[in-house]
């Protein structure tokens, strides 16, 4: 566990786990085993970080020359196994995550790039280098996902 590591009240760090870098991870995050934090990387409270997964790493970006960059996540989110979330490239300074989301098995957040949810409407926006890209509504009835074009920035 590197110097600059700042842990929020009851989170737990599981075995083999590597926290280095400005690392802020919020109360009650649980990090089951094996979980690497690297970078300018913040996670807010209540997140469980299951085996393998990777937060803050350089992006794969050619064009990164190792500027500073940032991952910031909210509250609540869940990532299993083998899920990453790269840091900001040189087109652009973070990557966002905000409350609430499933990552499944070997998901990815990609630089640059930003996941949120909306609660009151079931619908979640993703956007990359600051553009909203696609807005996804989920039905219970259904269960099923339509993908829209969405213009102007996630509020």
């Amino acid at each position: 566990m590197g110097a600059n590591v700042e842990l929020g009240r009851g989170v737990e760090v599981g075995p083999f786990c590597f926290l280095d870098g400005n690392i802020r991870v919020g109360a009650g995050t649980r990090m089951v085993s094996h979980v690497t934090l690297l970078g300018d990387t913040e996670l807010g409270a209540g997140n469980v970080l299951h085996s393998f997964v990777v937060i803050g790493d350089e992006p794969q970006d050619l064009t990164y020359c190792g500027g500073a960059r940032q991952v910031r996540i909210g509250n609540r989110n869940i990532f299993r196994e083998g899920a990453t979330v790269h840091r900001g490239s040189e087109r652009g300074a973070v990557t966002i995550m905000g409350d609430d989301n499933f990552m499944m098995q070997n998901s990815h957040v990609a630089h640059d790039s930003g996941l949120a949810i909306r609660r009151s409407s079931r619908a979640v926006r993703c956007w990359q280098d600051g553009r909203s890209w696609a807005t996804v509504r989920w039905s219970r009835a259904t269960a099923s996902c339509i993908s829209t074009r969405a213009s102007g920035v996630w509020r």
